[in-house]
């Protein structure tokens, strides 16, 4: 039965660009056993909770790759009637630089690694904010800056 929802999952509405399982009747155990044969990877959060997000948000900016000034220049050029996406991709391509010189094949694996789990938590960041905002009105303009600017960054 999960792998039938599967299959009902991909038809979604021509206006969203992607789905979300919300939840299964059955328990997380079973659910795992069913996806297991046809994933390579079978990821189950565990129960989520809104705050999590702070705390990605922290292990995301510790890291020191992103500023506040480009998160508030790329918000305001965004919302624009018009947005020059040549200006909005100079302040991402700041903090890809960044990253580049701190975490690129130039560097020590530990280093590379480095850059792998902070790639990692944004994925992380990304697909819990796309959740929670789906379930609960989440009314923190700052993280929804943040979240613009962040999706931004990866390819």
């Amino acid at each position: 039965q999960a792998v039938q929802t599967l299959s009902r999952l991909n038809r979604c509405h021509p206006d969203k660009k992607d789905t979300c399982v919300v939840d299964f009747v059955n328990d997380r155990q079973t659910i795992y056993e069913a996806f297991k044969p046809y994933y390579d990877v079978t990821r189950i959060a565990e129960t989520t909770n809104p705050n999590h997000l702070y705390a990605q948000q922290t292990e995301i900016l510790q890291y020191g790759l992103i500023r506040d000034e480009e998160i508030s220049g790329f918000v305001e050029i965004y919302f624009q009637k018009k947005p020059d996406t040549g200006r909005l991709d100079a302040l991402v391509q700041a903090a890809v630089k960044r990253f580049s010189e701190a975490h690129g094949p130039q560097c020590p694996k530990k280093a590379q690694q480095s850059g792998e789990a902070f790639k990692g938590s944004i994925r992380s960041f990304l697909r819990l904010y796309e959740f929670v905002t789906q379930l609960v009105r989440f009314v923190d303009v700052d993280l929804e800056k943040f979240y613009l600017f962040v999706k931004h960054l990866l390819p």
